[in-house]
Order: C-alpha cells, then structure tokens, then sequence
C-alpha cells in the first residue's frame, strides 16, 4: 500500500501527504519505469518487486544471505525463509559455497574499504566550512 505507507511517513516527520508525493515528478531519471518488474505504469510506486528474490535467487544464494545478515534482517522485520536442502546440498554449501562466499565477501569489504580511504570529502561538505574557504 505505498499511498498509506507514504501518508504514515509523511504524519511521522509532521509533513502533509500529497499525492502528486507519488508521480515521481522530482525525479525524472526513475520515471520511466523497471522492465525487469513486468509491466508497470511509469512513474508510478509499485509493491511487485516485493519478495521477487524467491524468483530469481538460488537458495543457496538465499541461505548466505541470510546466514551472512540474518541478524540484521531480523532486527529490522524481515522475516527469514527456511531453505529445505537436501543433505547433499546441505554438505555442499557447508563445504564449498559458504566458504567461497564468504571469501569473496571478505575481499569485497576489503576492496571497498581500500576505496573509501583513497577518496576525499570536499571541502565544502566539510561542517563549518563554506564554498568560498
């Protein structure tokens, strides 16, 4: 329900709901919709995507997911799914999958981290410092 989701959000921080709130006006670029969602009106809120991981995900990558952030996800309301596998598959992942997954995203974090301290903040994103010095 975005329209009532939007007006909770909108009552919360003491702001007005208005429904032009959802034409997406103010950002043009994400107008014209995402094919990858089926057909959907452009410019417009949709709750299709919701739960299409099921769809397009293995269960392995599912069962990492949530071995890796399942603590996260259920503090913030998610809802874990039970991955059934077989005990083949159960060994395999234990063996193989989590293992190399878990090192990718080891190297990942580490790349990531590596780029941010190569990056400088602006000066004038700087608190306290104004665009002319």
């Amino acid at each position: 329900d975005p329209v009532g989701v939007m007006r909770e959000t909108r009552a919360f921080i003491g702001e007005e709901f208005e429904p032009a709130m959802l034409a997406m006006e103010g950002a043009p670029e994400h107008q014209q919709g995402n094919s990858s969602f089926g057909d959907l009106k452009p410019a417009t809120i949709s709750t299709a995507p919701i739960g299409r991981f099921r769809d397009t995900m293995s269960s392995s990558d599912i069962a990492f997911i949530q071995r890796a952030a399942g603590r996260s996800m259920k503090a913030h309301g998610y809802e874990l799914d039970s991955i059934d596998f077989s005990p083949g598959d159960r060994v395999r992942f234990a063996v193989a999958t989590m293992p190399s997954r878990l090192a990718r995203m080891g190297a990942w974090s580490l790349r990531e981290r590596m780029n941010r301290d190569k990056q400088t903040v602006p000066a004038q994103r700087l608190a306290g410092v104004s665009a002319d010095g």
